[in-house]
């Protein structure tokens, strides 16, 4: 038996998260996102952006999807808010990983 296995979803169950877009993964090549609900970070490389939330439902994917995206461009923080807000780990953890990048490249 799987560690993940979950006896009421079926194969046909929908796998799609609500998540918000906070980058790249430097490790592997993925992306990073923000679970607004589980409230955790993922990274994965199997994802389809939607940007424009309407026009996705005026189209009626019936497709299965890994991650459903928004991004957040209107609601950018500047440095001193993010540091001082409720996610402040998570964004001090994303700088980390994008300096950590930047130096492995020495860009």
């Amino acid at each position: 038996m799987s560690s993940n296995f979950e006896p009421k979803k079926v194969k046909l169950t929908s796998r799609a998260y609500e998540c918000a877009f906070i980058g790249y993964n430097i490790i592997r090549k993925a992306y990073r996102f923000y679970d607004l609900n589980a409230k955790v970070i993922i990274k994965s490389n199997d994802v389809d952006f939607y940007e424009n939330l309407e026009e996705v439902r005026k189209q009626e994917l019936l497709k299965s999807i890994d991650l459903m995206v928004y991004t957040f461009e209107e609601y950018s923080l500047s440095l001193k808010e993010a540091i001082s807000s409720l996610d402040a780990e998570l964004w001090q953890e994303t700088i980390n990983d994008k300096m950590d990048f930047l130096e492995s490249n020495e860009t």
